[in-house]
């Protein structure tokens, strides 16, 4: 029986990342998406199915009030931040067999001394960081566009993680992201 435990743990991760179909609860959050369609999150009022990673010490919360002129947020406060930062995670994708790529934007802010570098993370076969940044304390709404290669036909999701500077009891300010929009196309066109 132990062997059979110890190769279940061994497998298992590999079939969550190769037949995530296959997990209980994966239908309902695959977003499946017509060529030339965009699925587009604005935070005003839902999370969009984007969620906190489980058992992280510091989460995201939704806020519906105006951030520097934009309505509805998913707000990270730094300064309750108790250890190495936070992430949330978006619900599955997929096109059909001819879709290669995709472009990423998140509109985003960052204030205060507390963010150290934002990490954004796709994950379909395997993990792959498609863009990784130390972010300016402007106080004013930047875009991110990612070109994001694809496999055909494979579900893909993404990771906003974001890293706090640890060794700073001083820390102070927030991140925020106010809209994310998936499109099948590079971001250049």
């Amino acid at each position: 029986m132990k062997d059979y435990s110890l190769f279940m743990l061994a497998i298992l991760p590999m079939i969550v990342i190769l037949y995530p179909s296959k997990i209980i609860g994966f239908q309902s959050n695959l977003i499946k998406l017509k060529p030339h369609q965009q699925w587009n999150c604005h935070f005003e009022g839902n999370t969009c199915n984007i969620m906190n990673q489980a058992k992280m010490p510091t989460n995201f919360q939704l806020i519906s009030k105006t951030l520097f002129g934009e309505t509805g947020s998913y707000y990270l406060d730094v300064s309750n931040c108790r250890k190495s930062g936070a992430r949330l995670i978006t619900p599955y994708f997929r096109w059909n067999d001819r879709t290669t790529s995709a472009c990423l934007l998140i509109k985003y802010i960052h204030y205060g001394n507390g963010v150290t570098i934002v990490n954004i993370i796709k994950q379909d076969r395997s993990n792959q960081i498609l863009w990784s940044k130390s972010l300016p304390n402007s106080g004013f709404w930047h875009h991110m566009l990612i070109n994001v290669p694809l496999i055909r036909a494979q579900p893909v999701r993404f990771f906003i993680e974001t890293i706090i500077v640890s060794n700073n009891m001083n820390r102070m300010g927030f991140f925020a992201i106010s809209k994310i929009t998936l499109s099948d196309s590079n971001c250049d066109r």
